[in-house]
């Protein structure tokens, strides 16, 4: 019903050791993107922000 303790314990070892020598080159990065400025932004998203924020000569 249940695997070989010692089978478990040495693939567990074995698991290890290969995480403990990957070069850290290799481990996963995070990463923010860059702020766009007023320039870059896309018309759509223009737009929905007037919905919050009226431009002044809406007032």
């Amino acid at each position: 019903m249940y695997g070989d303790p010692m089978a478990i314990l040495e693939a567990k070892q074995a698991r290890e050791k290969r995480q403990a020598e990957r070069p850290a080159s290799k481990r996963p990065i995070l990463t923010l993107k860059p702020r766009k400025t007023d320039g870059e932004w896309s018309e759509a998203r223009k737009r929905a922000e007037e919905l919050f924020h009226p431009a002044a000569d809406h007032s």
